[in-house]
């Protein structure tokens, strides 16, 4: 009994955090159609591009499968701010498409953390 109770209240503890993802912002000084286009081709580099939308700066792309995970699902745009400066907004969810959830451990997180990372790479090899 006392196991199940120990269970329980972590469970009660980490399901919000595990489902409820917050979209990820970052600000880059480039033009909209830079940063969408370095994260576009950072994203066919690394995952499996599944939806793109060129004239209004949004794509859909899937991560691979994990040891803790059956992977995510992130949906990625571009905004343009009024100081001539950009935002890329990152919203990740996971897959469950294995019947089971799961627990991602903050994983879609590092996975959007990640991302911004190698669009920053993507960028700087601009000429």
């Amino acid at each position: 009994m006392k196991q199940f109770l120990c269970f329980a209240l972590l469970f009660s503890f980490f399901y919000p955090i595990a489902v409820y993802a917050k979209p990820k912002e970052k600000i880059y000084k480039n033009t909209p159609i830079e940063v969408f286009q370095a994260a576009l081709r950072t994203a066919r580099e690394k995952h499996v591009v599944t939806y793109v939308d060129e004239k209004d700066l949004m794509m859909t792309f899937e991560t691979g499968v994990s040891g803790f995970s059956y992977g995510f699902v992130a949906n990625a745009s571009v905004e343009q701010l009024p100081d001539e400066t950009s935002k890329l907004i990152i919203n990740v969810q996971q897959k469950n498409t294995g019947g089971k959830g799961g627990f991602s451990f903050n994983a879609g997180d590092r996975m959007a953390d990640k991302f911004f990372v190698q669009v920053d790479e993507e960028l700087a090899r601009k000429p």
